[in-house]
Formats: C-alpha cells, structure tokens, sequence
C-alpha cells in the first residue's frame, strides 16, 4: 500500500505566497538589495564632500544668456545629476569626458591651503594635491557618489517601466578585481590610444606600468590622470613613501626604549602596556592596527598546558581571538562567516619584553578580573592543578568579559609610535605599515601561502604587489656567485634589513626653551592674543586659544625635524672623518617605568637557553615589576613636545586603587567610586592594599570605606582620595533618585527629601560659595 506523502504547503497558504511574491517583486524594482552601498562614515563624508565640490564646479560652467561660444550644450551647461545619465551611456565621447576632466584639473588647481612656515613669512599657500594616485582616489569617490545619488534613481524608474536593459547600461562603477580594471568610470583615464613603440616608459613606475601592461593585452592607453595631467600639473606619479619592513630587532629596540626612556616618551603606565601589547599582536599577526585597538578580555583565552616535554612540569599560554577588519558586508556570506576572526597560541617566553603572556596576566591580576581569586602572581603560576587533564582554561569574570584588556585609541597609538621613533633616533618617519609587512615577509618564509594570506586578510596577488620592500631582502649576489657566500654572509642580510639601522640616539627629541619663547614673539601669535583681548565671547576667545596652541605646536614639530636633519647631516661628516658628534641634550630615564627598565636591563633575562623553571621565575619577577608600574598614574612629560605640558596640580590625574581604572579628575572618581565599589560589596571583606602590596611595603589590611580613605588621603595622597562620607552607609547609594548633597556626599532616597532643609553649617556652605540645603 502506498503512503501518499503530505504536502510541505497547503492551499490555505496561497495568499501569503501571492504577497511574498509583490513584496519581492517591489524589492527586486526598488533594487534595494543590489544598489545600496555598504561604506563606512568616514568614507561617505569623503564621498560626500568630493560631491559638493563638484555640484560647486558645475555652477560655475552656467553661461549667461546670449553668450556664445563653441562648447557643447553639456559642456556649457552642465547639470550635476543629468551629466552622469549621458556619461553611463556614452563614456568615450569627448563631449561628456570634459566636464570631468575640467573638474579634475580645477579641483587640484584649488587645493590651497594655508600653512605655517617658520619663515619670516610665518604662513604661506601650498597645494595639498600633489600625487596622481590620490587624484584617481578623487575620480573614484566622485563615482560612487554619482551612481548612489542619480544613476540608482534612474535604473529604479527604467525597472518601473520594464525597460530592464537599459537600466542594466546605467551602471557607473570602477570595478577591480585583481589586476582587471573595467567599467566605464575607469574610461575616464582611458583616453589616448597609442601604439607599444612610442609609449612613454619613463613617466610611469614600475608597478604602474606592469598594472597598465596586463590589463588590456590587445591595446594599450594611456592613462589620462597619468600621463598627460601629472606633467601639466607636476603630479608625482612615483610612491611617496619607501615601504619598510620592521624585524624582530627593530621591535625589541621599540620596546625597550617604550621603558627605558619612559620619561622621554609620556604616556600612563597601562597606555604604556596596551601600546605594548599592540605592537606585539601586530609584529606576530601582522594584523591591521584598527583590529588592535581597545581588545577586549574576551578576545583572550589563558590557559594552562601539560608541558610534553616534562610532563611534571605546565606551561602556561594565551591565545588571542583577533577579529578581521576591512571586510565589506557583502563579502559576509557563508564563505567568511567561520573567518571573522583570527585565533593563534602564544606560550609564556622567558624574554619578558616579547612575552604577550606576562601582560595578559598583569593585567588580569591587575584589574581582578579572572573568575578564580588569586593573591599574587606566584599564586597564579603555582596553585592551579591540572590533575587528569592537559589542559586547563582559566576563565573571566562575567562582567569583565566585554571590558578592555588593553583600553587604547588609534590616536594614542600613533602618537606613541611617532614618538618612540623619534627617541630611538630614525632619521625619518615610519609608518606602523611596517610591522604588518615585517609580519608578512617572515611568514612568507616560513608558511604557505594559502595559510599566510588567510592570517593577514588579503590575497596573494596583493601581497605580492603591495607588500614588498623598497629594497629586495635575500643576497642576489650569492645566487649569482654561488652558495659559498650565503652562511658568510646570512647574518649581515639579515641586518641589513633592520628599519632602525640608521638611527642615532644622540639626535635631538626636544626644542630649547628659547625657541619656543622665540614662536611666542611671533606676528600671527601677537595678533590672535590681541583678538582675545578685543573679544567679549567665551567661545570665541576659547576658539583663538586653541589656534595658538595649534601654531606653538606646529612650529615646535618644524623645529624639531629642522633640528634634528641638521644634526644627522653634521654627525655623518663628523663620522667620515673619524669623529664622533657630541650627542644632544636632554635625554632622560625610566621614571615611574623604573621597576620593569631595571629588570629588562638584566643582562640574564636575555638567554633564550634558561630552563622552564627559572623561565617562570623571570617572568614572575616581570610580572610582579609590571604591577607595580600600573600602581603609578601620572606621566612625566617633556618640554619642548609638541602638544604636551607639565601636568598642573589641577591637572594631575586620579586612580582608583581599587581597579585600576585612571579619571581625569577627582571628582569623576568620586563618582566611580561611590556608585560602583561603595555598593557592589567591596568593602564586605577585609581587603589588602594592592599598591602598598605591590611596592613592597608594610601590609595595610581594609575593613570598611573610612579606613580605605584615610590610608588613601595619608599614603598616596588627595588626589587618589575619594570625596565621599565615611560615615554614610554603602547601601544608601542604590537609591533609584541617584541624588546626593554637594556638601556631605550623603544620598538622597527621593526628591521629596530637599523639602526636609537639612542646612548645612556656614562654615561648610562657605567653603563652596553657596547656600546648600539637602535632606536626609
């Protein structure tokens, strides 16, 4: 007997399928799905503002009636939306090239802007545009706003008419795939055809030319932006920038001056550790530096392995869970769903300034933030037992999960790296692109491709194109002359491809304080503090404060590089003659970074050769020298850097103890404290003080808040000292009315509790210069 199989669908469910099939229907001619453009903010405002230039541009090509001349209607009147409709379907033609080619050469025409000079001129006017590439960059946004803002409401209207071919030709998009350019927005550039015999090789770089040869193999163009515009406009067609690659020296020289010249480099002390931790997730991975900011715990797993070598023995180990960046949401399909992330194994390293282990540690610890109380770092590494297991994971804290391990902005790393460059003395700027090809080139040593390209994010063709040095890595001359000379000569090779292998820590890191005294006298400045003076309004005046904080700084940033080129220049002809140059003043030690430069310092702690166990004692000893650098808050700072001052007493930052968490002020500490530690049951268990702990000294043990802030206010100080009433009991501060009196810190369980007028005497309503009244 045959078993009639039941129908997935029944007919009750024909009307829903009717309005899924119009609901599609409109979607599909709406083209929602297909044309809306997934970009970040930053790159839409770039896009937008590139628009409005040249909606301005097409204003000015409006003639007045009756006047005559030669040009086509579109060229004499362009309009900025209907343009872009005529170019989609005709790109080729010179009447709507033009317009775009006119916008391109009078947008580079009117890239002026203003700079300072420490000329006697002290400003002057400097093109900003001066490189082809970042015109074709211009070209390229202005295309994706046109297709975006005209083009997608025309294909839109042509589908409402069924005339789906034609709205299929109104398409403007530079499409690129590898080394395929085509489209008509990439015709633009393609305007002169020529034959291979008089091709100007010479005016195009290698890469470029390359790109241009594979492209198109049955005919060859010129590049219009290239060819002709760079020459009339003196457009640099060359790179700009000479890629570098950072090696393993080259980092360990970095971090190590991050403490060893700490006071040189300002920075709060886990800035500092997060900077650290960064460069060495970026020299490892090679990832990019916006995957490395603000990394959150749990990104990290620390665990605890079975040595298998010595199976009496463990090992401890952390891996980071990095996510990709850079990845457009229409690429997110099933293919990138399992690679989002990118998840790699670092053991504990007895080499403590490469050991990314000691600072995922030091910061746990630091924070309190593992799910299992430990009192030290000895307690750490000894007490946990792996029984009948090999491994053992340590895990977080629930609430800690989604909070910053290393806290960092891209704008403190930047300024950190540009910094610890400078004090190391590289004679030029390097940007962080260079521990990603660093990381890039030792993997290609080492790993497939395949497993390479999947750990940096990118394909093979633009590893091969964008990711090679300046200068070739191996010994041609070895493969030339053969094999004899490669063991001589691996070690200099090697060498040679160090970053700061030019540096000179004698060159100069500061400006004299007659300099800058000097910049105070100059005209520009006089004449902003004479408009303060004019001025009556706050803002304005707050305004003109900032722009002499600005030219101080810049002529402070041109001073320095002028200084220091100067001092290069004259020790490298002191040195060819057998000299040596006397080194400038003002370099300065570990300060506050004392604990953790003086353990680096140890000549011991560099042997990669030191068995497991003093290993873990050295890096308990790092550990143990990290915390105690975290106990302190403020940076030292410099003078004669741009954009830094020495911290005022009402500037000093405060600290809390507790969890290490840094704040402007002391008041935005008082309320951190009050409303997270007085109510979360801190206080309910007697607790040691961390940073008396850590520094080694007498063992101060907490019962309730008055004593934690007596010790505060006699030990360490007002600053790191809540504002709060001893006397006021904890709980109180979980009141929903989240109020509380200006002058007592006492909590208020409800509005109707000002009515009370509970005054205050005048002495304590003196020393706040008002009248307080509060309830309670």
């Amino acid at each position: 007997m045959t078993v009639q199989q039941q129908s997935r669908f029944s007919t009750e469910d024909q009307e829903s399928v009717n309005k899924l099939l119009q609901d599609y229907f409109n979607s599909a001619i709406e083209d929602e799905g297909n044309d809306q453009p997934f970009v970040a903010s930053g790159t839409q405002a770039e896009r937008d503002r590139i628009w409005t230039a040249w909606t301005d541009f097409c204003g000015l090509t409006q003639r007045k009636a009756g006047e005559i001349n030669n040009l086509p209607e579109i060229c004499r009147n362009v309009d900025p939306c209907r343009f872009w409709v005529d170019f989609a379907r005709e790109p080729e033609a010179p009447r709507v090239q033009a317009p775009v080619q006119a916008f391109i050469h009078h947008y580079i025409q009117n890239s002026i802007k203003e700079r300072i000079v420490l000329g006697p001129e002290e400003r002057i006017m400097v093109r900003t545009l001066n490189s082809a590439y970042s015109i074709i960059e211009v070209w390229r946004r202005l295309v994706a706003s046109a297709d975006f803002k005209v083009l997608r409401g025309e294909r839109r209207a042509l589908r409402r008419s069924e005339k789906y071919q034609e709205a299929d030709r109104l398409f403007l998009r530079w499409e690129q795939e590898g080394e395929k350019r085509d489209g008509p927005a990439y015709l633009i550039v393609q305007v002169y055809k020529t034959r291979l015999d008089i091709f100007p090789f010479s005016l195009l770089d290698p890469l470029s030319l390359y790109c241009i040869l594979t492209q198109l193999p049955w005919r060859l163009y010129f590049l219009w932006i290239l060819v002709k515009l760079s020459p009339n406009l003196n457009l640099e067609i060359n790179s700009l920038y000479v890629k570098v690659e950072a090696t393993a020296a080259d980092i360990i020289v970095i971090l190590l001056a991050l403490y060893q010249r700490a006071e040189d480099i300002p920075a709060t002390p886990l800035t500092r550790m997060s900077f650290h931790a960064a460069i060495l997730l970026g020299c490892t991975g090679g990832f990019r530096p916006g995957s490395l900011m603000d990394t959150l715990c749990r990104q990290y797993t620390l665990s605890i392995i079975r040595n298998p070598d010595d199976r009496t023995q463990r090992r401890f180990i952390v891996t980071p869970n990095i996510g990709r960046n850079k990845i457009k949401k229409t690429q997110m399909t099933c293919k990138y769903r399992k690679q989002k992330n990118v998840a790699y194994s670092v053991p504990l390293v007895p080499f403590p300034i490469l050991c990314l282990v000691s600072l995922v540690i030091t910061r746990a610890l630091d924070m309190g933030a593992l799910d299992t109380p430990y009192q030290s770092v000895h307690d750490l590494l000894h007490r946990p037992n792996l029984g009948r297991t090999d491994r053992l994971d340590i895990p977080w804290k629930e609430e800690f999960l989604d909070k910053p391990l290393f806290p960092l902005r891209y704008s403190q790393f930047l300024e950190l790296w540009t910094r610890c460059l400078l004090v190391i003395g590289c004679r030029k700027p390097i940007r962080p692109y260079a521990l990603r090809v660093g990381a890039g080139a030792r993997m290609d040593e080492s790993l497939s491709s395949a497993l390479r390209n999947y750990i940096m994010s990118h394909s093979g063709a633009i590893f091969e194109h964008d990711y090679q040095t300046g200068v070739v890595r191996p010994n041609l001359a070895s493969l030339a002359f053969g094999p004899k000379t490669v063991s001589r000569d691996e070690t200099l090779f090697n060498e040679l491809r160090n970053m700061t292998l030019t540096r000179d820590e004698g060159a100069p890191i500061s400006v004299s304080e007659e300099k800058i005294a000097k910049f105070q006298k100059r005209n520009d400045i006089t004449e902003l503090r004479a408009m303060i003076h004019a001025s009556t309004n706050k803002s304005e005046k707050n305004r003109l404060n900032k722009q002499i904080k600005h030219t101080i700084d810049t002529c402070i940033k041109l001073q320095l590089d002028a200084d220091r080129q100067a001092y290069f220049k004259e020790a490298d002809q002191l040195r060819l003659r057998g000299l040596e140059p006397e080194p400038a003043p003002g370099a300065r030690g570990a300060g506050r970074a004392a604990p953790v430069a003086a353990l680096l310092s140890g000549s011991g702690l560099q042997n990669d050769g030191e068995s497991l166990a003093v290993g873990v004692s050295v890096s308990e000893q790092y550990i143990d020298a990290q915390l105690l650098h975290l106990s302190s808050i403020a940076p030292s700072v410099p003078r004669g850097v741009p954009g830094t001052a020495a911290a005022s007493k009402s500037q000093q930052k405060s600290c809390c103890f507790i969890c290490s968490r840094g704040f402007s002020n002391r008041s935005c500490f008082t309320r951190h404290f009050r409303d997270a530690h007085l109510v979360d049951g801190t206080f309910d268990n007697p607790f040691a003080c961390p940073v008396c702990k850590r520094a080694g000294a007498a063992e101060v043990v907490v019962h309730d808040p008055a004593q934690w802030c007596n010790h505060l206010e006699h030990t360490h100080g007002l600053t790191h000292t809540p504002r709060v009433n001893p006397g006021v009991n904890p709980r109180d501060y979980a009141s929903n009315s989240g109020l509380t009196c200006l002058l007592c810190e006492a909590p208020m369980t409800s509005t109707r509790g000002w009515r009370r007028q509970r005054v205050h005497p005048p002495s304590r309503q003196a020393q706040k210069g008002r009248h307080v009244r509060c309830g309670g």
